[in-house]
């Protein structure tokens, strides 16, 4: 009898408990990554040390996510990720609160996984909190993603964080199609303090990505970001999953600013 997409994500997930799954935030032309834990002699994760680890899975715009627990691997290397109600929760009116937390002097982000794989389609995140607030070094990611034995493919990201800043130039949000040190892979713009509901999304099909960012949650909103971008390196559906994280990047104490995020809704629609 063949696995439900939950029995395979959880599976998953126990084994890659010490690797690092996360979009990749560029700062000029230098790579801010987590660096994985070395595969074993089989090229996979190592398996997880640790035993009874409850898993909290949460329903959110329809959809069932897993909450990353926090004896996993963040972003920014072990133990960085929380799955408290704090750190991750839903609100009376449906929206989704990702936080960032301190647990025992460290300060910690979260992560969840769509339980469910994807396939070609357009994918919409509206946010509804001014992501030009948000405190340094947070990064709000946003993405789909397969985990390869390649590093830094089958992976489209939406991410936002004002660690792009650069001379005072306000550019804090990119769209990336893996490997993001290629040519025209990258693409920056602005999310302007003024907007507080911001609609992320791309739409992904054979051999193209095609991003727009607009003002609002309708299609006539004030366009803040558009990219086309058209090649091999587009992923080919195989068990990808949506992410979203929120996290600190690289890891250290976030300064002044926003240490929270409010996503009002996610959409996935078909080919």
């Amino acid at each position: 009898m063949p696995t439900s997409p939950l029995t395979r994500s959880v599976r998953s997930l126990l084994t890659a408990f010490g690797v690092a799954i996360a979009g990749v935030l560029v700062l000029d032309t230098t790579a801010i990554v987590a660096a994985p834990e070395k595969p074993s002699s089989e090229g996979l994760p190592p398996a997880p040390t640790h035993s009874n680890v409850g898993l909290r899975v949460i329903k959110w715009s329809g959809k069932q996510w897993l909450v990353f627990p926090q004896t996993s691997n963040g972003p920014d290397g072990a133990h960085t990720l929380s799955d408290s109600v704090k750190a991750c929760r839903i609100d009376a009116k449906g929206r989704l609160h990702l936080r960032l937390t301190k647990v025992n002097g460290q300060w910690r982000g979260v992560q969840l996984e769509m339980l469910n794989p994807v396939n070609y389609g357009t994918y919409k995140f509206v946010t509804g909190s001014r992501l030009g607030h948000l405190a340094k070094p947070g990064v709000l990611g946003m993405f789909v993603y397969k985990k390869s034995q390649v590093p830094y493919t089958n992976e489209i990201d939406l991410e936002v964080s004002r660690s792009l800043h650069k001379n005072g130039y306000p550019l804090d949000a990119q769209y990336v199609v893996q490997p993001y040190y290629k040519a025209h892979h990258l693409h920056r713009y602005a999310i302007r303090q003024k907007y507080k509901v911001v609609s992320h999304q791309f739409s992904w099909s054979a051999g193209k990505v095609r991003f727009v960012t607009r003002a609002g949650q309708g299609k006539k909103g004030k366009r803040l970001g558009h990219f086309r971008f058209k090649g091999y390196d587009v992923p080919q559906p195989a068990n990808e999953h949506v992410y979203i994280n929120f996290h600190l990047h690289p890891n250290r104490p976030p300064g002044k600013g926003k240490k929270s995020v409010i996503l009002k809704s996610f959409t996935y629609t078909g080919p």
